[in-house]
């Protein structure tokens, strides 16, 4: 690919312009690499390339990314680190290391009723 790639997709409209898109997106994809090092490669700024998937996905019906949950391993935490739960009410709850799963799972069915 050229350097004037994102020059060359501008230019195009209508369907011509995202399946031009479509294409260098799947070739990222199919890349295996970063985003930037495969802007680097192609020549186009990754903010464009975020930009292009996200007309890819409007352009399809598909909802873009929103927050993502992590699953965490309990065994890597310090045993003494305390952590922190927040509500959608947006109240915080501060739990203590240790503290049982039990008492936990309680408090949060107080705190869902309640908050």
């Amino acid at each position: 690919m050229s350097e004037s790639l994102g020059k060359r997709i501008h230019g195009l409209r209508g369907a011509a312009r995202l399946t031009a898109i479509g294409e260098v997106v799947s070739q990222w994809r199919a890349s295996g690499t970063s985003r930037a090092a495969f802007c680097r490669e192609v020549g186009i700024a990754p903010v464009t390339l975020g930009r292009w998937i996200g007309r890819l996905e409007a352009a399809n019906g598909e909802q873009g990314t929103g927050p993502v949950f992590v699953e965490l391993d309990a065994r890597r935490r310090r045993a003494a680190e305390p952590f922190e739960i927040v509500l959608s009410s947006g109240s915080i709850v501060r739990v203590p290391a240790g503290f049982a799963g039990d008492d936990l799972s309680r408090l949060l069915d107080v705190l869902s009723t309640t908050c």
